[in-house]
């Protein structure tokens, strides 16, 4: 369990309730512990966690979140951790030196970027994760999927036009879903990925799975990340899928 207590601030409602869980995860997958990545990080408490484990941890992310980030960094006197800035996404990263990864993670993101993107992200992993490294990835199940319709969570629109844009590719990646086996190249956002496509493109790239959905939402740690992902509650049903790769 992690003892220590950080400083959230206004993060605090939302990710304090995190933090054992995270600590316990981290402590399971950390094999050797030189270099910590999280991808998508947000405002970085995944990375904040790590840094009480690794020598080095790297958290990339938009501008807005990395501004975020560094503040929480700063006021609890983070010396071994820091952020990329992205413009663009995962291509960002392909003219920065990278030290080899020993767990990388990305925690609900996939399914909010372009295929193009999620594809890029399963090479970077490939190219940069060291001997043994693993890398996590967390992602929406079906029912995520329908909560997210029904709810619109995580999504921001200026204009109804817009919101009905948003719901038209809603319904077209949970289709392509249905019968796809792999992630196809796209500059879409497909909203939803499932096992066998993730699975799969993970092989393209030497990626092997480690541990799957089912096995990991037996885990406690787990179960209580669920637990606790919202406040509000989507009729007590599990809502992502987590998937553990490691390099062949």
């Amino acid at each position: 369990m992690n003892n220590k207590e950080f400083k959230l601030f206004e993060f605090s409602t939302q990710y304090s309730r995190w933090l054992n869980d995270i600590s316990s995860l981290i402590k399971t997958y950390s094999v050797n512990q030189n270099h910590f990545f999280d991808y998508g990080c947000g405002v970085g408490v995944w990375g904040i966690v790590a840094s009480e484990f690794f020598s080095k941890v790297t958290g990339a992310d938009f501008e807005d979140k990395v501004e975020k980030g560094e503040f929480l960094l700063k006021h609890n006197n983070i010396k071994n951790a820091s952020f990329i800035t992205l413009k663009t996404g995962v291509s960002d990263l392909d003219n920065i030196e990278i030290e080899p990864i020993d767990l990388l993670i990305s925690i609900m993101v996939i399914e909010l970027i372009p295929s193009n993107q999620v594809i890029d992200l399963f090479k970077f992993a490939s190219n940069n994760l060291s001997k043994n490294g693993k890398f996590i990835i967390v992602t929406r199940r079906r029912i995520g999927f329908i909560r997210t319709l029904l709810t619109f969570e995580r999504f921001f629109y200026s204009s109804y036009f817009q919101a009905l844009r948003v719901l038209i590719g809603l319904f077209r990646g949970f289709i392509i879903s249905i019968f796809s086996n792999e992630i196809k190249p796209s500059k879409k956002t497909r909203f939803y990925h499932n096992k066998k496509e993730i699975i799969n493109t993970a092989k393209k790239f030497n990626l092997k799975l480690n541990k799957g959905p089912r096995e990991m939402a037996k885990i406690d740690s787990i179960k209580s990340l669920e637990r606790n992902i919202s406040i509000e509650k989507f009729l007590n049903f599990r809502q992502s899928n987590w998937f553990v790769f490691e390099k062949k």
